[in-house]
This record gives C-alpha cells, structure tokens and sequence, in this order.
C-alpha cells in the first residue's frame, strides 16, 4: 500500500504540474516535485520480475551498515532494497506481468523491421539540431554504456529478418543474435526476465567496472586513477574488439 505521505505529494503536485513544471519551482519544491513524479513512475510504470507475482520485498537497511562508497557490483547503493541494480540482477518491466507475452519462433515479423528501419529511419537529408549539442550523442553513448548490458547474445539463436530484392545488405536475409534469456528463471514465469551483467545505476559502471576483478584490471593502483598509455585509455586486450578502448565492458559497442 503506498504511503499516505507519498500520495499526497503526488497529487498536489499533480496539479502544480498543470500550471508550472518541476523545474520552474523553489529548489525544495522541485525536489518534492521530483520525489512526486519518481514516485508515480515506480508505482506505475515499474513492476518487478523477482518473483512469480512481480512483487519483490525491499528490505530496509540502517544507514551506518551501508557502505560509504560505490560497492563494486552495484549493491546497497537503495537503503531499502540492496539488491536492486545489483551487477546479475533482473530488469524490471514497464507493463505488468503478463501483458507482454512475445511470440515464440518463427516470428511473424510484422512488419517488417528491416522496413521499419529504412522507411522510417534512414536519413535522406541533414536536419540539423537547433537545440542540441553534437556531444549529446557522443555523452548518450557512453551513459548507455554505463546503464546495461545483456551480455553477449544467443549464438546459436538467431533471428532471420527477410530482406527486399535489391536490399543493400547484400544477404538474402538479416541474421540478428537473439537475446540472452535469464540464465535462472523463477518457475512459470508468465513473461521472460532478462539479467543485466553490469549495475543498474548511473555510476559509471563502464569506467569502474561491476566486479572487483576487472576493476582492478582497469586502474592503475594510485590514487584511483585508470591506466592511460599515450594520454590515451589501452586498447582491448580481446582480438574480436581491436581498435576499441579497454574498459569495463565493450561488447556491444
């Protein structure tokens, strides 16, 4: 049941949002505000997929137990629910369980996503953003980077994307690595659960890393500091990613 407390402040919110948005507030208004619409959003739009019902039970830890630096995998940084975040733990859904049940192979494909993508995406023209530097797609990047990472997908299931006659692609067919599933299920599970293999949090996990192994790799021992050669990050150690700076995870660039 949620807080009284809680509900209140989202709906006087909701109706200061009708007049004036968060960030034209007081700063200890806007934060209430803040508190109002991340609120919603968890009850809302986030259900968890810990458990067959999708209701994990947070548990609350005291302040002095918690530690007062980022952990390596990404636990305890909630004081109510050390696992949420966690390097191997499940990502939440934005529908309730249940709702989004995704086809079993062969896929119907409809429509077609190669035709999605060419039709809708492709850039004919420049357009120019007026609003928005060109390092936002650049600083983007790299934060999603630092958001999740599904690990390396499925070899050996593919998705087969038929292409158009004359598709530049130069194949018959687009094959796309499927997904990794949730290496642990939970019994029935109505929906399938997808494990992220970095923290959760916007914490730089791809310059930290989300293990106490490869972050120790990654620096160099003095004053917390990565190693640089050449005012420059190394290069991957792994053939199949040369050229690509080594950090935490660099599977998916």
């Amino acid at each position: 049941m949620t807080n009284p407390l809680v509900r209140v402040n989202e709906l006087v919110f909701k109706q200061v949002n009708r007049v004036r948005e968060w960030h034209e507030l007081p700063k200890f208004a806007a934060a209430l505000n803040l508190r109002a619409l991340r609120d919603e959003l968890r009850e809302e739009n986030l259900y968890d997929t810990r458990d067959d019902e999708g209701n994990g039970a947070p548990t609350a830890t005291p302040r002095d137990e918690l530690p007062d630096h980022r952990t390596y995998d990404g636990s305890n940084t909630d004081a109510y629910d050390p696992d949420m975040g966690r390097a191997g733990a499940r990502f939440g859904r934005n529908h309730p369980l249940g709702m989004t049940i995704p086809e079993k192979p062969p896929l119907s494909l409809k429509p077609n996503p190669r035709a999605v993508s060419t039709q809708l995406l492709n850039r004919d023209t420049f357009k120019p953003a007026t609003s928005l530097n060109v390092l936002a797609a650049a600083w983007i990047q790299f934060e999603n980077h630092d958001w999740f990472s599904h690990g390396d997908n499925n070899p050996d299931r593919l998705v087969e994307v038929p292409l158009e006659e004359g598709d530049p692609w130069g194949e018959d067919t687009m094959k796309v690595k499927s997904t990794s599933p949730d290496p642990h299920p939970s019994g029935e599970a109505v929906a399938p659960t997808y494990v992220n293999t970095v923290t959760h949090w916007w914490d730089g996990s791809q310059i930290y890393a989300s293990d106490e192994k490869r972050n120790r790799m990654l620096r160099a021992h003095g004053d917390g500091k990565m190693i640089v050669e050449d005012d420059r990050l190394p290069a991957e150690k792994n053939p199949h990613l040369a050229e690509v700076n080594l950090t935490d995870f660099s599977d998916n660039y």
